[in-house]
């Protein structure tokens, strides 16, 4: 039986005890809602402003390394932003059943492609066309629920599907969500080491403080607490799960840092997880390795991010963000079975790292990055082939294991209405190896904002590569000396009815 903590069933009753007792409570004077909707990852430039804004005029309440952000947290940022036809400044009933509607094409010069860093997306043949329609519904100001329908058609497949959706509670400063949504831990602009945007959305049951607490030297806390059920046949281990946290601390508005703990276990493998002594040894790794039920493949994180605004006294740009984000892949610890032996108090090991900075004047926005994986990262032997994937995307940074990449991105406004992007990538897989795969990788684009209803957009990316990789697990590596490039690109369209 697949090891879980709790079953969707589960979670459904316990969402609905809660609204039950939640719709008990007196409605006081119009306030502003506690359940916001989130503002999907795949909204890109919505965050590109977002990132903008924190870098020109840091918010010392405000994090934006972590997403989905919902629209409460957004209006900590800018009380007047997002305010969506009362979706944050009223505590009545809202019914949108479709909010957008868009529709999105991609192609690759090669058959059945992956494309990384976009939400695991893959397709049979050479095309993929998927219109979808987004709609949320206030019940009241303690609850909220959203869905994205999406209908995909491809060389094989024409299928309708509940893409996205959530279902939403809030009192104070907390929020309880089930969801089927992506979500994103760190600062990286391409990518992240620990979650990414690389796989699909898939579903997350999530607890969070969204109106952060501050604390005496501290500054503002934020805690995140989560569980993903990964829906995954195509491996050996099916269905494994992910439980994790993520501690968030801003002294000041210009730095941010944060830790995080995540634990990859079970599958179709593994026994039943039950009980709170289970899970605290899946948060301690009390058993890693220990060739029990509950073994677990852990990750811990570090993120650090600094904002430097009025830069415009001695450049050209208004502000920089400077970030870092470490990981870690194994531990020695005393407390852990397979180390008792050893006499380590505490090591971290398998150092996986992340440096970047971005730049902007306003109208342009400069990202740079280096990023450089481990060996061992994303790999352990209760996986096999597969390692932490979901459908054969790695969970974290798309590079995968034993890599590293230097990664730039200039974004231009030429205009309100037109914007460019050019891009450009150095990437070397298999550092260990006597034969590695060095690539090289340019892409460009524009987005057309023809109205505040309908925004247009292209992107074109050129893959090309010394060396092919014949093994098809993304955690195994069988390099041979035949050079391979790929051509694909991406037409989407959205329209916003309100």
């Amino acid at each position: 039986m697949a090891a879980n903590i709790c079953s969707t069933k589960r979670i459904f009753i316990f969402l609905s005890l809660v609204q039950i007792w939640l719709l008990m409570l007196p409605t006081v004077s119009a306030e502003a809602r506690y359940a916001t909707d989130e503002l999907s990852v795949s909204h890109q430039y919505a965050y590109r402003l977002i990132t903008r804004q924190m870098v020109t005029d840091p918010v010392h309440r405000f994090s934006d390394n972590v997403k989905p952000i919902s629209f409460r947290e957004i209006s900590l940022l800018s009380p007047s932003s997002q305010n969506r036809q009362g979706e944050i400044n009223s505590d009545g009933i809202l019914f949108n059943p479709a909010k957008e509607l868009s529709i999105h094409n991609t192609r690759s010069s090669k058959e059945n492609a992956k494309v990384y860093s976009n939400f695991g997306e893959r397709f049979d043949g050479q095309q993929l066309t998927a219109f979808s329609a987004y709609g949320n519904f206030y019940l009241n100001k303690y609850f909220v629920a959203s869905h994205e329908t999406r209908v995909d058609i491809d060389k094989t497949t024409n299928q309708l599907s509940l893409y996205k959706f959530r279902l939403k509670t809030g009192f104070n400063r907390y929020t309880l969500s089930y969801a089927k949504e992506s979500l994103v831990l760190g600062p990286g602009h391409f990518s992240n080491l620990l979650l990414s945007n690389n796989v699909e959305p898939e579903n997350i049951t999530m607890l969070k403080i969204e109106d952060p607490y501050k604390l005496p030297y501290l500054g503002y806390l934020r805690l995140y607490l989560w569980h993903i059920a990964y829906d995954d046949k195509k491996r050996v281990n099916q269905d494994p799960n992910l439980l994790g946290f993520r501690l968030t601390i801003k002294p000041n508005k210009y730095f941010e840092g944060s830790l995080t703990r995540t634990s990859y276990f079970g599958g179709t493998n593994n026994d039943t997880v039950g009980g709170i002594g289970d899970i605290v040894k899946l948060i301690t790794a009390a058993d890693e390795n220990a060739k029990t039920t509950i073994n677990t493949d852990q990750l811990a994180a570090m993120d650090l991010s600094f904002y430097i605004p009025s830069l415009d006294k001695y450049s050209p740009f208004k502000g920089a963000k400077i970030y870092t984000e470490r990981m870690w892949n194994d531990v020695k610890a005393i407390w852990q079975e397979e180390d008792k032996a050893d006499g380590v108090l505490f090591k971290l090991l398998g150092t996986s790292f992340l440096h970047g900075i971005y730049l902007t004047t306003g109208k342009l926005d400069l990202h740079i990055e280096y990023v450089k994986t481990t060996n061992s990262i994303y790999a352990h032997s209760s996986f096999g082939r597969d390692g932490l994937t979901d459908n054969g995307y790695i969970i974290g940074h798309f590079i995968g294991r034993d890599a590293k990449a230097y990664l730039s991105e200039l974004y231009y406004e030429f205009t309100p209405k037109i914007h460019g992007l050019v891009q450009a990538g150095y990437l070397v897989r298999g550092l260990n190896l006597v034969k590695q795969q060095h690539s090289i990788q340019y892409g460009a684009g524009a987005n057309y904002f023809h109205s505040r209803q309908l925004q247009l957009g292209f992107n074109v990316n050129y893959i090309t590569s010394d060396r092919t990789d014949t093994d098809d697990s993304e955690v195994v590596y069988n390099f041979v000396d035949q050079s391979d490039e790929e051509i694909q690109g991406v037409v989407k369209a959205t329209y916003f009815l309100q």
